[in-house]
């Protein structure tokens, strides 16, 4: 090689290209450094009015659960906030409805003040005239949620059992729709006014038993209910990843236990026996059988006078 092709100077083109890795390397920088400001100033803006907050209306953990939206104007204004945002038609509930939307879609860690700003087309900081903190809309969305958890009067069974069923088949079916309130990293204390509603409703029917053991047996059941539901989530983020039905991912991974268990049925006989049996169950049935077993428990219990 001469020393001429060894000096070579980039040709126009691929001093372009560079160029332009540079000025895309320096937005991609600019962008970052943007949102890291935002999220300092939403940080900030956060603490200041969680402080206001609690100076008038008291360190609550429970933020505006039963705060009305319009008790936040009479008592003062809010830090940071004057003039900005009331007059842009928000609401709480549509906040609430458009967070719980993007965590039904996309998982919690998804939802942001920023990204609701984003969907509903307002500035971020509008939204704090409406739900001060990330906290408070945690709360919120959880109190969204246990509304629907509360059935209708006329259809509730008379007898407790049964109506500690169907309140049961409820849970399930409302914890299922909305998962992500199963994952531990999300639980929030449940005191808001319908998570109130729902509990009313579930000691209504547990009449002639006394409160606390009836306040037990409804906490059994919900934990019944909610672990039944964390299984079945894990399950199917795991059938997820590896991108496969519980069908499919039972028949790959078939061949591989019942080798195990070929070779090893005297360390596990109990295990060996069920080779060739159909691995996959009926989730229905099984939760159902579970919840009837649970129960018949409970009235065995009531019945003794324990």
């Amino acid at each position: 090689m001469s020393s001429d092709d060894r000096r070579r100077r980039p040709s126009r083109e691929e001093r372009e290209l560079a160029r332009e890795a540079g000025r895309e390397a320096s937005k991609v920088a600019r962008q970052k450094a943007k949102e890291a400001a935002e999220s300092i100033k939403e940080e900030a803006m956060e603490a200041a009015l969680a402080a206001h907050r609690d100076v008038h209306h008291g360190a609550s953990p429970f933020g505006l659960l039963w705060e009305r939206e319009d008790d936040g104007a009479r008592s003062g204004a809010r830090p940071g906030l004057r003039g900005r945002g009331r007059g842009s038609g928000l609401n709480r509930a549509e906040i609430v409805a458009v967070a719980l939307r993007i965590a039904e879609a996309e998982g919690p860690e998804a939802v942001s003040m920023r990204r609701i700003a984003k969907e509903l087309g307002v500035g971020t900081m509008s939204l704090y005239h409406h739900v001060p903190t990330k906290d408070d809309l945690l709360d919120l969305m959880h109190d969204q949620v246990m509304g629907e958890l509360v059935l209708g009067a006329d259809e509730l069974a008379d007898d407790w059992q049964e109506a500690l069923k169907q309140i049961s088949r409820r849970t399930r079916e409302v914890y299922t729709r909305h998962s992500w309130m199963v994952s531990g990293a999300w639980e929030r204390p449940q005191f808001g006014p319908r998570a109130f509603a729902h509990i009313e409703q579930s000691l209504q029917i547990m009449k002639g038993i006394p409160q606390d053991q009836a306040m037990m047996m409804l906490g059994v059941a919900d934990d019944y209910v909610i672990g039944f539901v964390s299984r079945e989530a894990a399950a199917r983020s795991a059938y997820e990843r590896a991108g496969m039905d519980e069908r499919q991912f039972m028949e790959e991974l078939r061949p591989y236990v019942e080798g195990l268990l070929a070779e090893r049925a005297s360390e596990f006989p109990a295990l060996a026996a069920f080779v060739g049996n159909d691995w996959t169950q009926n989730t229905d049935e099984r939760f159902e059988a579970g919840l009837r077993w649970l129960v018949a428990g409970m009235a065995m219990d009531v019945q003794s006078g324990a």
